[in-house]
């Protein structure tokens, strides 16, 4: 989650990674691009059940499955603070998948002034984890890498409701090493939410890591992020939300 609140520091140097929950979007949510894949059980991909839009209901119990990221998927997301205002629109495109990486291209608007940036996630995956070592991302001109030491590790391919995961690593950057020991709980599978782009069918996963939590609504049928909410229970003007906007 420490990634949402990057964008929202970052936003003078122009570079907005997509999250998490997983760098970005998906299976635990972090910064990128969280999106699996496969057939859903426990209700089924069409299947919108476990409550209203608003993305708090119970969920209908046991696994699903979701795709990962497909080559030519368009998304646009909305950032906003606290108050609720918008700080950030951002765009990202697929461009690049393999078993070992995924490339995509973003742009992101702040003030009437747009930036595009590429970045590259560099993971392995085995029984259902993607543990990411690497992200790299191309800007000005100018590339910046960080490093996961063992790795950073999140859910991917299927989820069932109530697993949870430890994922403990150091994150390495111009900026210095951080460690890191983030919580990841599937709250809940087959429950709707409903952002500007529509009404999905996904999967809840709460992030905790020390004062930061977040809430990531992953879409079941896509694998992407559609809604996320994020805090910093010391510092509440850390805190907003990213809404998925449109899709393609």
């Amino acid at each position: 989650m420490r990634k949402e609140f990057k964008k929202m520091s970052y936003l003078s140097v122009g570079v907005l990674i997509s999250i998490g929950l997983f760098a970005c979007g998906g299976g635990g949510s972090t910064e990128s691009t969280t999106d699996m894949g496969g057939d859903s059980t426990a209700g089924g991909e069409d299947s919108v059940s476990g409550g209203t839009g608003g993305g708090t209901g119970s969920g209908t119990g046991g696994c699903v499955n979701f795709p990962r990221p497909l080559v030519g998927q368009k998304v646009k997301f909305e950032l906003k603070d606290d108050s609720g205002a918008v700080v950030t629109t951002s765009e990202r495109t697929i461009t690049a998948v393999s078993n070992t990486s995924v490339t995509q291209e973003f742009g992101i608007t702040v003030a009437g002034i747009s930036v595009a940036s590429t970045l590259v996630e560099t993971f392995t995956i085995a029984n259902n984890f993607r543990d990411i070592t690497r992200e790299t991302i191309t800007s000005f001109g100018l590339t910046t890498v960080t490093d996961y030491q063992p790795f950073q590790r999140i859910f991917v391919d299927e989820v069932c409701e109530g697993q949870t995961l430890n994922s403990t690593f150091v994150e390495t950057s111009p900026d210095g090493s951080i460690q890191h020991s983030k919580n990841l709980t599937i709250q809940a599978v087959n429950v709707p939410r409903t952002t500007e782009a529509g009404t999905f069918n996904t999967f809840r996963v709460l992030t905790e890591e020390t004062d930061v939590v977040g809430t990531s609504w992953i879409d079941i049928a896509t694998g992407v992020t559609v809604f996320l909410e994020f805090g910093n229970i010391n510092a509440p003007s850390e805190s907003g939300t990213r809404e998925l906007v449109e899709i393609n």
